[in-house]
């Protein structure tokens, strides 16, 4: 049987589905990684465990369908905003940057003196913010000159994977938009942009369509996943992008909510010029001649998760923990919008 594999690198685990060609779920796996902080609003990864995660995901699956089946091809879904800083090897010369990390406030409020942040934002796309690459690659530049002056190329996660994979460089418009280096009006690198952070185009990753063909994989690759040598590795996109894909949000006027650690809302607009106006964080669609708007509500999910467990018992669940969001869930279907007035001004917990 023909088996198509996908790949979620995110930002606390990485996933493995293998489907066939009817887009059935013939096998999953996850492999779940921490986060480093060695100092207040420095938040870091190990780029190694993001390749243990993909290596050690392919391999459960792969266990779980045996013998008599045939990878055709992958992609990757991934976090975007993490800064991986890579050798002329493309080995990292120190733990990723990730895009929670907010040591970059002075390089922050750098680019709003001399750029303007809002002028950042009508190129861009995305509003001016401490914790994206165009921070963090300033930051290394003026705070460790020496392994700034080591990196050959900056790489984030969707493009260290996929050279990981397959030996070449990579990179998708929607994953690059998050970067604050990349004009989302051409879908290509800004060289002001690049000038600003203190790198030029041969530091990063070449702009490549989402779903064209990148390349087989490596022996090496093959080797250590157990795949096939002939799958062929697909340029991916955005995790919340490819989640628009999968539920159909393809269209100008279609809206997902994506629920998780945080719920993030992503909708098509008309045009460019109409994301723009929306005042929500704009990149290019995997869809060519499309973009995305996306608004992340941080913590939604983490704080239903708090609630389970403080208030409902579910650290305590064990198997049957999974049954507690139903209950919640029958719960809130009960309850008429507005929650009863619960948030109008002069109730308690209201503004």
């Amino acid at each position: 049987m023909d088996l198509l594999l996908g790949l979620d690198v995110g930002t606390t685990a990485t996933k493995a589905l293998l489907f066939d060609l009817h887009g059935h779920v013939m096998a999953s796996a996850s492999y779940t990684y921490g986060l480093l902080t060695p100092q207040p609003t420095w938040v870091e990864q190990d780029p190694e465990e993001l390749w243990r995660g993909v290596v050690e995901t392919i391999r459960a699956v792969l266990r779980q369908v045996g013998e008599g089946h045939r990878v055709l091809a992958l992609a990757q879904a991934s976090q975007a905003g993490t800064t991986i800083p890579v050798d002329a090897a493309g080995q990292p010369l120190q733990h990723a940057l990730s895009w929670m990390d907010a040591r970059g406030a002075a390089e922050a409020a750098h680019v709003a003196q001399v750029w303007g942040a809002e002028r950042l934002r009508e190129t861009t796309g995305w509003a001016l913010w401490a914790g994206l690459p165009l921070q963090h690659i300033a930051w290394l530049r003026r705070n460790r000159p020496a392994l700034f002056a080591a990196a050959r190329r900056f790489l984030f996660v969707n493009d260290f994977i996929t050279y990981r994979l397959t030996g070449r460089y990579c990179m998708n418009a929607s994953d690059a938009g998050i970067t604050q280096l990349m004009n989302v009006a051409t879908r290509d690198w800004d060289e002001r942009l690049l000038a600003l952070a203190g790198i030029e185009r041969a530091h990063l990753s070449p702009i490549c369509p989402s779903g064209v063909v990148v390349g087989a994989i490596t022996p090496e690759a093959a080797a250590t996943t157990g795949l096939s040598p002939e799958v062929r590795v697909v340029n991916g996109a955005h995790d919340q992008y490819c989640a628009a894909i999968g539920a159909g949000v393809t269209a100008p006027g279609d809206v997902l909510l994506s629920s998780g650690t945080a719920w993030v809302i992503v909708a098509v607009p008309e045009s460019l010029e109409v994301a723009l106006r929306s005042g929500m964080s704009v990149s290019p669609h995997p869809i060519e001649g499309r973009w995305g708007v996306l608004r992340s509500l941080g913590g939604v999910g983490a704080s239903l998760e708090w609630f389970i467990d403080q208030l409902c018992g579910g650290k305590e669940a064990g198997d049957q923990r999974a049954r507690l969001y139903d209950i919640v869930n029958v719960g809130v279907a009960r309850s008429t919008p507005g929650a009863g007035g619960l948030a109008r001004p002069g109730r308690a917990g209201g503004r």
